[in-house]
């Protein structure tokens, strides 16, 4: 019974110090997740989208924008992922650190 709560008290000492790191880095993590896309958009769809008329009867726009909606929903779903568990395991050694 009491290691359950120790291991209880630890999971929720790491899920607060998640938090707060969260905390400090939303504003980057937002501004790249909504600045990637809208460059992409701007590149493929208005620079290629000029030279392109139509795609299986639809406008270039039309045809891009619901890829490049999943492709942006997929990058940051892994980016924020794989970046806070590389950060946390390599850099940080907050793994170590939990082991310890």
């Amino acid at each position: 019974m009491q290691a359950a709560s120790a291991i209880v008290a630890h999971s929720l000492a790491v899920s607060r110090r998640q938090y707060l790191v969260w905390r400090k880095i939303i504003w980057a993590s937002m501004t790249t997740n909504v600045a990637n896309p809208i460059l992409f958009l701007f590149a493929f769809g208005f620079g290629l989208g000029a030279v392109i008329d139509d795609m299986a009867g639809l406008s270039y726009l039309a045809f891009v924008v619901p890829g490049m909606m999943a492709y942006s929903a997929m990058f940051a779903a892994s980016f924020e992922t794989t970046i806070g568990a590389y950060s946390r395991f390599n850099l940080q050694r907050t793994w170590d650190a939990v082991l310890a």
